[in-house]
């Protein structure tokens, strides 16, 4: 009876034993077959890391990254512009990260000149810094087409154009001027003079168009000789849109870096104004120099605010950092906003109606 169960427990010791050597085999030949895979993996991604080295310059489908664009190009709303930003940070992080963008535009059917302006502004400029990485598709809505081939955002994303001609009439009345320096608001002129109007309000406008534009690119862009800007204008059934952007530090933080204000924000009564872009926003753009003791401020935004008030038709509207200043001349009053996400640079939009006796 001993003789039985000893060896009873011998083939059971026997038989543990061998499970737990197939168990080790087991777990060698996985760890063997991932360190094959990874080996295998990080040889196949340093062959199509060398892109350049393939054939016809084809881009490797691993590295090619689809990034939908929102519907609507806005930055007043929160949700869209959350949308906006989103797209284009994911642009930026996936070209750092050495792969090819494809930017699809199926669901764009919405341009707002804030949001399309300071869109295509940025694009271009990863453009320029990501050569031959950046592409497109065609977009799906005629609207959004004509104005991207009408703006030349199709040509620096490589698609050449398929219209023959921009017939859309909220599109070709659209001038786009773009300039790398202050003196190219001389652009202006001939973008007024191919407006019709008299002499008097176009030299008015110029004035203060030219001089809202030299102002902002002077703060925005503080010991750099290149001070880019863009700008969108159209006169469509009597109304003047003008929009003008800017890549720079934004109002709010040229504001802060000023020595001259340093005290006046830092006082008791603006501590906690202080804190919303604003604030600094509104300062800049109704703030006499006797207030903040700064040469010329707000004086190009001050003469805009009052062309638009003094009609009762059009809009004002400063965006810069999480701020947005806004006045409707509807309504006679303005609106503050700030939002939890920020945009580089400035962006203003200009809206005055201009009746028969502003024409030739």
């Amino acid at each position: 009876m001993e003789v039985k169960k000893l060896k009873e427990k011998q083939r059971l010791a026997s038989t543990r034993h061998q499970i737990n050597s197939l168990k080790k085999a087991s777990r060698l030949a996985k760890v063997e077959r991932h360190r094959k895979f990874r080996k295998s993996r990080a040889k196949k991604n340093k062959l199509l890391g060398s892109s350049a080295k393939l054939q016809n310059n084809k881009m490797p489908e691993k590295l090619v990254k689809t990034i939908r664009a929102p519907k609507e190009f806005a930055l007043t709303g929160t949700d869209c512009r959350d949308e906006l930003i989103s797209f284009l940070k994911r642009i930026k992080y996936h070209l750092g990260n050495g792969c090819y963008v494809e930017l699809c535009f199926d669901n764009t059917d919405s341009l707002m000149p804030c949001g399309t302006l300071w869109a295509t502004t940025k694009l271009g400029k990863l453009v320029d810094e990501y050569p031959g990485k950046l592409s497109c598709t065609y977009p799906v809505d005629d609207i959004v087409e004509q104005l991207f081939q009408h703006i030349g955002l199709l040509s620096k994303l490589g698609k050449p154009n398929r219209r023959q001609e921009i017939n859309a009439d909220n599109v070709k009345h659209w001038q786009y001027v773009t300039g790398v320096t202050a003196d190219d608001v001389e652009k202006f002129k001939e973008l007024l003079h191919s407006i019709s109007l008299k002499e008097e309000i176009r030299t008015g406008l110029f004035e203060s168009m030219s001089e809202a534009v030299t102002n902002s690119i002077h703060h925005a862009y503080p010991g750099v000789e290149l001070k880019e800007w863009n700008m969108f204008a159209q006169l469509r059934e009597g109304k003047l849109t003008v929009a003008i952007c800017d890549q720079g530090v934004g109002i709010p933080n040229s504001l802060k870096n000023k020595p001259e204000l340093k005290e006046w924000i830092e006082s008791r009564i603006n501590r906690v104004k202080r804190k919303h872009d604003t604030f600094l926003i509104k300062l800049a753009i109704e703030s006499s120099r006797s207030q903040t003791r700064l040469p010329h401020r707000g004086k190009g935004l001050k003469d805009m605010l009052e062309f638009v008030k003094n009609g009762t038709v059009g809009g004002f509207l400063v965006l810069s950092a999480k701020g947005a200043f806004s006045y409707n001349a509807v309504t006679t009053g303005h609106v503050k906003k700030d939002y939890k996400t920020s945009i580089d640079g400035t962006i203003i939009e200009w809206q005055i109606l201009l009746g028969e006796e502003h024409g030739q």
